[in-house]
C-alpha cells in the first residue's frame, strides 16, 4: 500500500471525526440555548449562531459551553489530548 495514501486516509479519518464531533456540539449547544428552562443573554445566543454559521469560535470562559464540549468530546470517547484539540478547534 503507498504510505502518501495511507497517510491521507488517516487524515480524512480525523475529519470526519472532527466534522462528525462539531455536528454533535452543535446539536448539544442548540438543544441548550433553546431549552426554556435555561437563560441565555443576547451575545451568548449570538455567539452560538455565529459558531453553528462557521463565523467564529465558542467564547471559552462559558463554563456550560466549555463543559458541553467535554462531555461531547467524552461521549465520542476521546482521549483527553484529543478533547484538548477539540477545545484548540471550537473554543476562543
Amino acid at each position: 500500500m503507498n504510505p502518501e495514501k495511507s497517510k491521507t486516509a488517516s487524515i480524512e479519518i480525523k475529519e470526519k471525526l472532527l466534522s462528525q464531533v462539531r455536528e454533535k456540539y452543535i446539536e448539544e449547544l442548540e438543544k441548550m440555548v433553546t431549552n426554556p428552562k435555561e437563560r441565555f443573554s443576547k451575545e451568548e445566543l449570538e455567539s452560538v449562531n455565529e459558531f453553528v454559521a462557521g463565523k467564529r469560535k465558542i467564547p471559552k470562559l462559558h463554563k456550560w459551553f466549555y463543559d458541553l464540549l467535554i462531555r461531547v468530546g467524552q461521549d465520542f470517547r476521546l482521549t483527553p489530548d484529543k478533547i484538548d484539540i477539540l477545545i484548540e478547534k471550537f473554543l476562543e
